[in-house]
């Protein structure tokens, strides 16, 4: 059912926070957790190149498709 009253004291309610700290291990979690939901190659990369999903589209931007391509596969092989 709908919910039409905004409830300051939701549990559930998604928040956005800024994360601090290395980069690269930032990157490497979030390739991660893709990879265990199921996530290839293509699928992940297309989640860094889409500005739907800021924080790997802020990774995209920042290191660029050589260095995303690099990190997808590295992590891929550590879960085979």
């Amino acid at each position: 059912m709908p919910k039409f009253e905004f409830d300051v004291d939701d549990p559930m309610e998604m928040i956005a926070v800024s994360i601090e700290g290395d980069f690269d291990e930032m990157a490497s979690g979030l390739v991660d957790e893709f990879i265990m939901m199921g996530c290839d190659e293509e699928a992940l990369l297309s989640l860094f190149r889409n500005p739907f999903y800021r924080s790997t589209n802020a990774i995209f931007k920042a290191k660029g498709e050589a260095y995303v391509c690099d990190l997808i596969r590295s992590r891929l092989l550590s879960w085979a």
